[in-house]
């Protein structure tokens, strides 16, 4: 299900993704021996599995990661536009990246929309992890306690 998702996973709700949420909860409930009609966020707490849509973001923040720690090709050096390149001025969000203008659904879910956008949310505890593993770690351990929330 991870292969490539930070590139055809789309952040909102359609109708492939939707579905294979609805695979993802049915094995959930099957691994856990849980009724048919039981919730499913308490089990995938669990059990320390993310749902689809959070592997996907997952995978962008990962592929951001890289792309500020220089981990990536040459080629997307600049895929990504900090705000302080873009005026001189110093502003608290200086560096956050430049979430470019998006029209439609589609192009909101792009890498380099999306990247941007999901980037600009971390706290900065996460922006300043130094290692990969960590950082993973970290991210799937607040989309676990999210479950436990809802």
């Amino acid at each position: 299900m991870i292969y490539c998702c930070s590139v055809w996973s789309s952040p909102y709700r359609t109708g492939n993704l939707d579905r294979i949420l609805k695979l993802q909860k049915a094995a959930v409930r099957i691994i856990s021996h849980s009724s048919y009609l039981s919730h499913s966020n308490p089990l995938f707490c669990t059990l320390g599995i993310i749902k689809i849509y959070e592997l996907s973001h997952l995978s962008k923040l990962v592929l951001m990661f890289k792309f500020v720690h220089n981990m990536l090709p040459k080629k997307f050096s600049n895929y990504f536009i900090t705000v302080d390149q873009t005026h001189s001025h110093n502003t608290r969000s200086s560096s956050n990246y430049v979430v470019p203008y998006a029209r439609t659904v589609c192009r909101a879910g792009n890498l380099q929309v999306l990247g941007s956008r999901l980037w600009n949310s971390l706290s900065d505890k996460l922006k300043e992890e130094q290692f990969l593993s960590t950082f993973k770690r970290e991210l799937k351990i607040g989309y676990l306690l999210k479950y436990s929330e809802l």
